[in-house]
């Protein structure tokens, strides 16, 4: 029975995330997914990422996903949030996996199943933006993209690590690392730098913790990950379409600036995610389920075979490491913008924080458990009735949210009727021939950003007219 409702729990934060996918199937094109749609019409799918990268932006990757997303059409654009959030889970259940079944723990799929679920949970409700991060195209494939491309990574690399990849194709594993990190690398400035920076602790830091027959594999895959991260920031700097963007900012501050700006933009991202209550009690969530699972009151399988008692030096550097990581994450922006990235991109920090939050929590808990496991303070009832609070709050958080999401259903079901109502109205004047058309007013957007209205000479129209082939304009409102 117990076993039951431990899976009840770690499944019903499924239900948040099969929500999310519902709404981004509600998701259409709007704003930068025309202008690359637009490109794609014009020039195909390897001339758009040519044009992207010379008039617009160095994201290399972002740039071919935006032209191949947008040449599928805006059926592909409104499956692709369900399927990057599958993938992403997919990758971190394996990840986790691989993780857990080296530790103490039995029954580790339960744990990583759970683990990952709610850390995707949180990170999606905790992102200030998440309507830009996760259901607009051009958005989730600059932010998300690489999360879920680095989570394979992990993947990959624990393989490595674990002797399960064969020595005949060491080599080529490597390679893989490297062209993973490479690719990562090419959809966002702040996640470049967040993996260089990784990927130069993880260098060090295997150098100073593993023994010498372990060093080859740390030069071999982290000495490939940060090769291919700086080559990929090397990629995107080079960029000529950086100039043209950089027209609409500041020039880049010197060091002195650099450094207070990248404070400023940090404490400005903890002010925003802290402000909000229920944020507070995410994040308490967060931990106090890694903290119980540490402890072996969640998900009671704690074996004593193969177990090992955490450093407690590891308490106090992995707040330091994930505090240098934070802050590597508002760098790119401090140079590039002279200020605070876009709020969709906070996801990236988010997912590092929650991430760091659970590891943490978990480590304090084992901590704990090692250390005063002989004295048996908690009764066996009062673990399993522990744990069942534990994971009726689960149960109850996982409900609340998919509740709250459920809530914009009908803001989602609005637009994308209009859309798709504007959409034929566009497509059937264009095929009789007409060079001009109008469309009703658009309704509350879900989005947050610019829409094409009634002047045609505007930015979003000239896109949404270069996409359909005929100028656009909306009714006036």
């Amino acid at each position: 029975m117990v076993e039951i409702l431990r899976w009840v729990a770690a499944l019903s934060l499924l239900i948040p995330l099969v929500v999310h996918a519902y709404l981004g199937s509600l998701s259409r094109f709007i704003a930068d997914d025309y202008c690359a749609a637009a490109m794609v019409r014009i020039h195909g799918v390897w001339g758009a990422t040519g044009q992207l990268y010379q008039t617009w932006s160095g994201r290399f990757s972002a740039n071919f996903l935006d032209s191949f997303v947008t040449f599928l059409g805006p059926q592909a654009a409104s499956l692709l949030p369900g399927l990057f959030l599958l993938a992403w889970l997919s990758f971190l259940v394996w990840v986790a996996y691989r993780l857990f079944s080296k530790t103490a723990l039995r029954g580790s799929l339960l744990v990583a199943v759970a683990f990952s679920t709610l850390l995707l949970v949180s990170v999606l409700q905790l992102t200030p933006q998440v309507n830009q991060s996760l259901y607009w195209g051009a958005g989730m494939r600059s932010v998300v993209s690489p999360l879920v491309v680095s989570a394979a990574h992990c993947g990959v690399i624990l393989c490595i690590w674990h002797g399960l990849c064969s020595n005949r194709m060491a080599v080529l594993w490597v390679a893989l690392c490297g062209v993973m990190a490479f690719l990562a690398g090419g959809f966002s400035e702040t996640f470049a730098a967040l993996q260089t920076t990784i990927f130069v602790i993880a260098l060090v830091f295997g150098w100073i913790a593993f023994p010498k027959e372990s060093r080859h594999t740390v030069n071999r895959v982290f000495g490939t990950g940060v090769l291919a991260s700086l080559a990929a920031l090397a990629v995107t700097v080079a960029a000529p379409g950086n100039f043209f963007r950089q027209q609409h900012f500041p020039p880049p501050p010197d060091v002195v600036d650099l450094v207070v700006i990248t404070l400023f933009s940090f404490a400005g991202f903890f002010e925003t995610l802290l402000v909000s209550r229920l944020n507070l009690l995410n994040l308490g969530l967060v931990f106090g389920i890694a903290l119980f699972a540490g402890a072996g009151i969640l998900w009671n399988q704690r074996s004593e075979k193969g177990s090992r008692r955490p450093d407690g030096l590891s308490l106090l550097w992995i707040p330091a490491v994930l505090l240098v990581l934070l802050l590597a994450c508002f760098a790119p922006a401090a140079y590039g913008m002279s200020g605070a990235p876009p709020k969709r991109t906070a996801i990236i920090p988010v997912f590092l924080l929650v991430l760091g939050v659970l590891f943490w929590g978990f480590q304090l808990g084992a901590f704990a458990y090692y250390k005063w496991r002989s004295e048996r303070w908690l009764s066996a009832r009062m673990t399993v009735l522990a744990e069942a609070g534990a994971l009726f709050v689960l149960a109850v958080f996982a409900l609340g949210i998919s509740i709250q999401l459920l809530q914009q259903r009908s803001v989602f079901v609005e637009y994308a009727t209009w859309w798709d109502q504007s959409d034929e109205i566009i497509r059937t004047a264009s095929l009789v021939g007409k060079v001009y058309v109008t469309v009703p007013t658009p309704p509350t957007s879900w989005s947050g950003l610019e829409e094409f209205g009634p002047d045609p000479a505007y930015w979003t129209n000239n896109c949404v007219g270069n996409y359909y082939d005929i100028r656009v304009s909306t009714e006036a409102p």
